[in-house]
């Protein structure tokens, strides 16, 4: 029996085939009739699907953005921050008391006993935790992982669950340990355009978008790993193809050692050349390197485009001071065919100042002496 809050079954019917008559295709239906409910319903099914996705979407940002605070919460918590029982703060971050009961967290400090205590509580989050970058006030402030491969966390959040913004993470090739750590370090994470996530502002750095005034605010960044706090001097930015579809393609993640010193000033000398901006930082064989990672479209969305920021860490006894006025635009970057195809123009030759790259000249006349004695030794035979 229907209560007075109920419609009666038949009526219930009647809205029910009426909006049937109206929406879906009858046989009796004229064929314009026909499409126009098709029409219809494709658009029906098209706004159900958009809203669902985009309450998904909405969804997935909020919980990314949550862990996000709740890592950075721990990670700057002993920022300038007095930490002791006695008021004071100590010298080293490796000196703060471990602020965990993780059984394995606690185990990995008794074992590595200079690592920094201020990842207790990341690596009790998440074990695959090595490292933190902030890029001034760019909005670029985040934990880095590591893991088995290069494609897990490009799907998966702080916390190991599915996320189609992922994270940012570092090759699984990195090395952090103390006293072993990797020549190059490349850190990956998505450009979140719709969104500002993650390295969306990377592509700020490009002179195609802020000419240099991006890197005149922020010439350095911060990367720490689990072992010691780190600055890091930008020296360039590249853009590149990794698809040979589209022309050249600049295979930089290849390369995590240098071999030796040909290694270094071969690969170098090719990042001079593509850099889209020289600066007044100087590099050298024995410094370390870091590579800022993300997708970028300046041109079409097809092309499988990347954008690399190049810093070198803070030498030891070295001001973290830059000049950035010195800080020119390459006229002539190095690119691929489908990008002078397009736009126009053609690379006319590396422009930079030879002396930025310690020892390149010394090792590329004695390359070139090496050469030359090879040549003449042929033709002699």
């Amino acid at each position: 029996m229907n209560t007075i809050n109920n419609e009666p079954d038949h009526k219930k019917n009647n809205i029910f085939n009426v909006l049937a008559k109206r929406f879906i295709p009858q046989k009796k239906d004229p064929t314009k009739e026909k499409i126009r409910k098709i029409v219809v319903l494709c658009a029906l099914v098209l706004f159900i699907g958009t809203s669902a996705f985009l309450l998904v979407n909405y969804a997935s940002v909020k919980a990314d953005r949550s862990s996000n605070d709740k890592f950075r919460e721990y990670y700057h918590a002993y920022d300038g921050t007095n930490v002791n029982n006695n008021g004071t703060s100590p010298d080293k971050l490796s000196d703060i008391p471990i602020d965990t009961d993780d059984e394995e967290v606690i185990e990995f400090y008794e074992q590595n006993p200079e690592a920094l205590h201020n990842f207790a509580k990341l690596l009790e989050l998440n074990s695959d935790t090595i490292g933190w970058l902030k890029v001034g006030d760019t909005g670029i402030d985040y934990p880095v992982f590591k893991s088995y491969d290069n494609y897990f966390y490009l799907s998966h959040n702080n916390t190991k669950e599915y996320s189609r913004f992922g994270s940012v993470f570092a090759d699984w090739r990195t090395r952090i340990e103390k006293d072993d750590s990797s020549d190059v370090t490349i850190l990956y994470a998505h450009n979140m355009e719709s969104t500002g996530e993650y390295f969306e502002k990377l592509t700020n750095y490009s002179p195609w978008e802020t000419g240099l005034d991006y890197y005149k605010q922020t010439p350095v960044v911060d990367y720490d790993t689990l072992f010691e706090q780190s600055k890091w001097k930008i020296f360039g930015a590249v853009y590149c193809s990794i698809d040979s579809d589209y022309g050249e393609t600049f295979n930089y993640l290849d390369k995590i050692d240098f071999s030796d010193e040909s290694d270094f000033y071969e690969y170098i000398s090719e990042v001079m050349d593509r850099s889209l901006f020289y600066t007044d930082v100087d590099v050298k064989y024995d410094d370390k390197f870091l590579i800022l990672s993300t997708c970028y479209f300046p041109i079409d969305r097809r092309v499988n485009g990347r954008f690399l920021v190049y810093a070198r860490k803070v030498r030891e006894n070295e001001s973290e001071t830059v000049d950035t006025e010195k800080a020119v635009i390459n006229p002539s970057p190095r690119l691929f065919e489908y990008f002078y195809e397009t736009q126009g123009g053609e690379w006319s030759g590396g422009s930079w100042d030879h002396s930025k790259v310690v020892g390149y000249d010394k090792w590329l006349k004695s390359r070139e002496s090496e050469e030359s004695e090879s040549s003449d030794g042929k033709q002699s035979e």
